[in-house]
């Protein structure tokens, strides 16, 4: 906008310039017209009117060279003004290009944070995975513990109970032994008693 608007002013000013000229060459017109006739005329051979006639001169090739160096003035001012528009341009060309950088960038970071949160997710999921298996492998292991213990109760139990039983079983026969020693004796002393009364 700012190019634009100097861009405007300068081209105003190169119209003024082209109508001052236009009024310019209107006027020097009769004046050319002027100059012809009196060169034809015996009074131009004068000095006072070839003096003038050379200070016309002069005042032409001033005039001429001036409407250059307004021509000149005018180039310059529309290469400038062109070159900046084509700043504009460039400097507008630069911040799409960043523009669409920061863009692409930013959609790079969001596709990063998106990978990263999945991998956080399924590194999540495989370190569950793993405690959960530790942790059925920690209940299996207390299991098979458990199993042992009461397997060696049992055993135990088996053994104690095999040890009474054969120690019950000596006992009664120890009893057997005496039982039948008195029994004996018993039924020797009346055979004893019977004998000594048949006597």
């Amino acid at each position: 906008r700012r190019v634009q608007g100097e861009f405007n002013f300068d081209f105003s000013g190169i119209m003024a310039e082209t109508k001052k000229e236009e009024l310019a060459k209107k006027e020097e017109a009769p004046k050319k017209e002027e100059d012809k006739q009196s060169v034809g005329s015996p009074e131009a051979k004068s000095p006072s009117k070839k003096k003038e006639s050379e200070q016309k001169a002069r005042l032409l090739q001033v005039k001429k060279a001036r409407q250059q160096m307004d021509k000149d003035a005018e180039l310059l001012a529309n290469r400038i003004a062109l070159l900046k528009q084509e700043e504009w341009k460039t400097r507008k060309k630069i911040e799409e290009t960043k523009k669409k950088s920061k863009e692409i960038i930013n959609k790079k970071i969001r596709q990063e944070e998106k990978q990263a949160k999945k991998m956080s997710a399924k590194e999540k999921e495989m370190q569950d995975l793993v405690n959960y298996q530790q942790e059925m492998m920690e209940i299996q292991k207390q299991r098979q513990e458990e199993i042992k213990s009461i397997q060696d109760n049992i055993i135990v139990n088996k053994q104690n109970e095999a040890k009474n039983i054969k120690q019950q079983s000596y006992q009664n026969d120890i009893r057997k032994q005496e039982f039948t020693q008195e029994y004996v004796a018993k039924n020797q002393e009346k055979k004893n008693v019977v004998k000594l009364q048949e006597e």
